[in-house]
């Protein structure tokens, strides 16, 4: 029996140590349904299950029992889903570790708590998650009888009957003792704790209501002689806590004088007889602050009806009590300020659908003779029933609560005299309507007499042309009789000189305001402003000083005439004058003008710069007759360019009206157009125009004319000898193929070979020359460049000019448009050439230049980066620094009329620009030109082409069929012999119209076209192709050229549109190109 109750006291030991930590924990931990913390409380239900194991009740030998079941089950509703599961894991894990016969019983046992565990999840057993023993002793009870039967999965059936019988008769009388003794040993702490929370929560609310509300309370227990302040007396009372407990004396010094009197009365009520109050207190503080405190006395008395406590609330009213005297000053002063007011004031307050007067002021006692008083509290109705439309209107009032007034006609009673007044109606909340009567009877009579005397002014005064106005004794206008002031900005309360427009310390109206302060008269004083136009007005004023019978001064009235449109008239005039003559001074023509008598008006000053040893003859007045002669004894010669020969002089024209045009020589070469015009009074005027230039670009016109008229027959020469050369090579290439062998003939051959190349070198560079054409760069070095030129550069610019060329050693490479660039060195080395006639020295220098040092040149405002230069210096003439500034301009230059176009320069300026580069030009008279060309360096792979490469085999094809277009028959027999020779199957389609005529399938059985591009007939290659791309779009094209204007094979975005072959061509050229294309 000891060993059961240690049992007993042991698992309600575990209990209520289990049920006491899940009252405690935070609500934050218990059931929010997170998987970690459901986790959480399975595995502290499942180590309570384990000990309740380690130390179950025994109640027999062999027999006992442990609250496993209870805890699982229990850890449903307070864990949640997963508690009952991880609680059984753990006590069936354990289970399994003990071991023993049992231990299949065991672990079924725990089955029906896992389950009951988890239907208890939806049915909390606790209130407010707190544990209730008393709602679990049934719980204990049904589950001790459910887990009863698992005692018959013993091994030994008899010992499990015995074990269900005595477990069946035990339990629930244990468990009907165990639960409810717990339950109340639990409650006890829990509602304990909770009385204790809610008391903590209601104090802490009551002090924050006290802070908030400036709301403090105390106590005076006479039993223990003891005063208690809360923390809020002490803030009001401006007391620091660390300076000692507040002292009720401490209080009676704070109170005022009358306030401590009243307050000791009170509390002496509440001590002796019991009774409570309520009173507010005047208080000055330590600070010096005047404050007012409502304070509640409560009065505690104990089973003896004595007072053993009084309990006292003070709350600080101050703000309230200031707020109720400004209210009060400010509504006395309103009602002063009401009784003071002159007009007359009736306050009518709504009754229903009638007003009772139940307030006036003084000027309406005054204007009634003392009778309204008779009439207070009377109905509007009662008091003027003749009026029922003042009724409405104070209904009005009310109704629509706002202020509004309307003029009203007063007939007196007594003395039978009429008052016009405005009535105005206020409204006052909530139900007020205020009415104020303004007597207007002298207002409005005056007004009219005032009205009548103006419209009389204003009649006199729009008859008269001058605008009549008056000023004060400032000076300031108070006054205007027209409309004519409206048309400049506000005026009236200012006086005249305040503008911005007018300097006021100038001399002039300096002299003015002195004039107006010795208020002496004043006439035709004239000045200027604009109006609200912007217009600018001109004005004349006229004025008097007005003094009044006691001989002070009041004013000036005065007149203002506007002479705007006369002004405006002259300065018209004049200013026609001064632009003509403007104009005449700032046109780029010399003009003479002529009167109708044949002498000299004017001439300008640019016709003196044309003339000048004219300047001392062409004076006004000179006659034309003898201004002739002076210019003809001046050397002048005119010439007529409508006659062949010399035209007629202007003396000898003897028809003075008719329009001519004469061409004038000057001593300097320059060349001046004298056109001169008849004017319709007689006069003649005439322009002098400098067409020294124009007559220059004329030519430089021609000449370019006939340039590009050279160039086209340079490149149709070309063309044509192009042709005859590929018939040349192809056939050369042809025998070279048969006779191969002969090593003697070969080398004939390829002699002659060299010799062809040569010239369609020499034909490429004049196709070049004539052609117009896009950039096409291409990767090259500049060294190799000038090598490659320097046949072509020691025929053109003769014996007398050496060529010298150096370059450095690993010179960079470039992409630029060869034939361009070619083109640019040709160029230079002319222009150097024409500058060395009696022979020197052109050096072609390449040399690579690094970023760093290019950037300190400053040729350009962006950065280049590494460049390649090359340098053309030569040992002539040079050039002047003045023309040095101008020789890129086109059509400029220093050359004899016919020996140079001034385009050389300009276009290799153009040329390196659009190639990315610059271009700087140094030099001096007599020591020769230097020109440097700074091209971006190409930072790609350059192929050189040796001459192994030019030797390569021939690239034989697999019997390709080829359409073959050329007009030229000796070019086209080479073209068919040389196709067949590597190995195609070529087909001779004439110049091109054989195509046109071939059916669509038989076009589609061919692998390629070659075609020329320039053909006969209106046809070209371009169009032989696109048509042949039409019908097979998967042939293949390459055309044949020997012209450079490449124009008609480029597309809408400039770009080639089929592969081409420059003629003449070599076999390997050929072979290669078709291998390329054909794949």
């Amino acid at each position: 029996m000891p060993q059961i109750i240690i049992s007993l006291i042991e698992n309600f030991a575990l209990l209520l140590v289990l049920a006491f930590l899940i009252g405690r924990l935070p609500l934050r931990l218990i059931g929010n349904g997170k998987i970690s913390e459901q986790v959480f409380l399975g595995i502290l239900f499942g180590a309570a299950t384990l000990i309740s194991m380690m130390v179950p009740i025994q109640f027999a030998e062999g027999i006992f029992y442990d609250s496993r079941a209870i805890l699982i089950a229990l850890s449903g509703p307070f864990g949640g889903y997963l508690a009952p599961l991880v609680a059984g894991v753990i006590a069936g894990a354990y289970r399994v570790h003990i071991g023993g016969a049992g231990t299949l019983a065991g672990i079924t046992a725990l089955i029906l708590p896992v389950i009951l565990g988890l239907i208890l999840v939806k049915f909390p057993l606790g209130d407010d998650r707190k544990l209730r023993f008393s709602k679990l002793a049934l719980c204990g009870i049904v589950m001790g009888v459910l887990i009863s039967p698992t005692a018959l999965l013993l091994p030994d059936v008899k010992l499990g009957l015995q074990l269900l019988q005595t477990s069946v008769l035990t339990m629930p009388f244990i468990l009907m003792l165990l639960y409810p003794l717990a339950d109340a040993i639990l409650n006890t702490q829990v509602w304990h704790n909770k009385i204790e929370e809610t008391l903590r929560q209601s104090e802490e609310a009551l002090r924050e209501a006290q802070r908030t509300g400036r709301f403090g309370s105390w106590e005076r227990d006479f039993k223990n002689n003891k005063v208690t302040w809360s923390d809020e007396i002490y803030r009001l009372m401006e007391r620091d806590p660390a300076l000692g407990p507040l002292r009720e004396k401490d209080v009676h010094t704070y109170l005022q004088f009358e306030s401590r009197e009243r307050f000791v009365s009170n509390m002496t009520q509440a001590l002796k007889h019991g009774r409570g109050s309520e009173d507010d207190y005047s208080l000055t503080l330590p600070s010096g602050r005047h404050v007012h405190h409502f304070v509640s006395l409560r009065p505690v008395k104990n089973e003896f009806d004595e007072v053993i406590k009084i309990i006292g609330t003070v709350q600080d009213i101050t703000d309230r009590k200031n707020a109720e005297e400004q209210l009060r000053l400010t509504e006395a002063q309103r009602r002063a300020l009401f009784k003071s007011i002159p007009v007359p004031i009736n306050c009518w307050r709504q009754v229903g659908d009638d007003f009772e007067l139940f307030d006036y002021n003084e000027a309406a006692l005054i204007a009634t003779d003392g009778k309204i008083a008779e009439v207070l509290g009377v109905k509007h109705s009662v008091f003027n029933s003749a009026r029922p439309d003042i009724l409405e209107e104070m209904k009005r009032c009310i109704a629509l609560k706002e202020t509004f007034a309307k003029e009203n006609t007063h007939s007196f009673y007594t003395s039978g005299k009429i008052q016009e007044q405005i009535l105005t109606f206020a409204y006052c909340p909530p139900n007020v309507a205020m009415v104020m009567t303004e007597d207007i009877t002298d207002l409005k009579r005056n007004s009219r007499e005032l009205e009548l005397s103006e419209r009389r002014f204003r009649d006199f005064a729009s008859t008269a042309a001058d605008d009549l106005w008056e000023t004060d004794i400032d000076h300031r206008f108070i006054y205007f009789s027209s409309s004519f002031a409206n048309d400049f900005p506000p005026m009236l309360g200012k006086t005249r000189w305040e503008s911005e427009e007018i300097d006021q310390h100038n001399l002039i109206w300096a002299a003015h305001r002195s004039e107006l302060d010795a208020r002496h008269p004043f006439r035709d004083f004239r000045y200027s402003r604009s109006d609200e136009t912007g217009r600018r007005r001109y004005l004349r004023v006229n004025g008097n000083p007005i003094f009044d019978e006691n001989g002070d001064f009041r004013g000036y009235r005065g007149t203002t005439f506007d002479e705007t449109d006369e002004v405006e008239a002259r300065e018209a005039v004049r200013g026609v004058q001064e632009i003509f003559g403007e104009a005449m001074e700032n046109v780029s023509e010399g003009i003479v003008l002529w009167d109708s008598s044949d002498r000299l008006v004017m001439r300008n000053s640019r016709y003196l710069e044309m003339f000048p040893d004219m300047a001392k003859f062409a004076e006004p007045n000179i006659s034309r007759t003898k201004y002739i002669e002076k210019r003809r004894e001046l050397g002048y010669s005119l010439y007529n360019p409508k006659d062949s020969e010399n035209g007629p002089d202007e003396q000898e024209n003897p028809d003075q009206s008719q329009n001519t045009i004469v061409e004038i020589f000057v001593k300097d070469g320059r060349l001046y157009q004298a056109r001169r015009e008849a004017l319709a009074n007689g006069r003649r005027i005439v322009f002098h125009t400098d067409v020294t230039d124009e007559k220059h670009r004329e030519d430089q016109l021609h000449q370019a004319f006939k340039m590009e008229a050279v160039g086209q027959l340079t490149g149709g020469i070309a063309h044509d000898f192009n042709n005859i050369l590929s018939a040349v090579l192809g056939n050369l290439e042809l025998v070279l193929q048969k006779w191969s062998s002969d090593e003697k003939l070969t080398s004939r051959i390829n002699r002659a070979k060299i010799s062809v190349l040569r010239g369609a070198e020499l034909t490429r560079r004049l196709l070049a020359f004539s052609r117009k054409q896009n950039l096409n760069p291409k990767p090259a070095y500049l060294n190799d460049l000038v090598r490659e030129m320097q046949d072509l550069l020691e025929r053109t610019l003769g014996e007398h000019v050496t060529i010298k060329h150096t370059t450095e050693a690993d010179l960079w490479p470039v992409q630029v448009d060869i034939n361009l660039m070619e083109n640019a060195i040709l160029n230079l080395s002319i222009n150097a050439r024409d500058a060395m006639p009696v022979g020197g020295t052109l050096t072609l220098d390449c040399k690579n230049i690094s970023a760093g040092k290019l950037a300190k040149l400053e040729l350009t405002e962006k950065a280049l980066g590494d460049c390649v230069c090359v340098e053309i210096s030569d040992t002539g003439n040079g050039i002047s620094p003045e023309h040095l500034e101008r020789v890129f301009e086109p059509f400029f230059t220093t050359k004899d009329v016919g020996r140079g176009s001034g385009l050389g320069l300009s276009m290799v300026y153009g040329f390196v620009s659009q190639s990315g580069g610059a271009i700087e030009i140094e030099s001096a008279l007599e020591r020769g030109t230097k020109v440097s060309l700074y091209l971006p360096r190409f930072e790609g792979e350059v192929k050189r082409v040796s001459e192994a490469e030019n030797t390569r085999e021939l690239m034989l094809g697999q019997g390709e069929k080829i359409l073959v277009v050329e007009d030229d028959p000796d070019v086209r027999d080479m073209t068919l012999s040389l196709l067949a020779r590597l190995g195609y199957k070529p087909y001779d389609c004439g110049d091109g119209r054989q195509l046109y005529d071939m059916a669509s399938e038989d076009i589609q059985s061919f692998d390629m076209l070659l075609s020329d591009v320039v053909l006969p007939n209106g046809i070209s290659g371009p169009m032989v192709a696109k048509h042949t791309r039409e019908i097979a779009p998967e042939i293949n094209v390459l055309l044949m050229t020997g012209y450079a204007d490449q124009s008609a094979l480029l597309d809408e975005d400039d770009k080639i549109q089929f592969p081409i072959i420059n003629k003449p061509f070599r076999a390997d050229e050929l072979s290669r190109t078709l291998i390329e294309i054909l794949g």
